[in-house]
């Protein structure tokens, strides 16, 4: 089993755009009453309609759903904090997995070709 802590210092709010998807807003709505999507919510324009996450389709024009940065980090993040942490995004919730997981296949690789000797 994997464990990860979450350090809750906001390094990958800051470093990354946070895509959102149907669910995560819902989650932000119903636990955090965030009902105003247009103040935490934005639109990011995608020039590949394959690329993941999958863009949707506004006006013609393939666009990401995206939480809203400000000049240090998501809109979420306070003093190095997460405010949502409970329910963030599931983006936020698997970004390290998704880490661990290139780390992984790096080492896979490495003991292929050791073992190929």
């Amino acid at each position: 089993m994997v464990s990860f802590k979450c350090r809750l210092d906001g390094s990958c709010c800051r470093k990354f755009w946070i895509p959102v998807t149907h669910i995560d807003l819902w989650r932000l709505y119903y636990y955090g009453g965030y009902y105003d999507l247009e103040s935490y919510v934005r639109l990011i324009e995608s020039s590949d309609p394959t690329s993941d996450p999958r863009p949707l389709l506004f006006n013609g024009k393939y666009k990401h759903l995206a939480l809203t940065k400000r000049d240090k980090g998501c809109i979420f993040l306070e003093n190095g904090k997460c405010r949502v942490h409970s329910y963030k995004p599931l983006v936020c919730r698997f970004t390290h997995l998704s880490m661990l997981r290139r780390r992984l296949t790096i080492l896979k690789l490495k003991l292929m070709r050791t073992l190929a000797r």
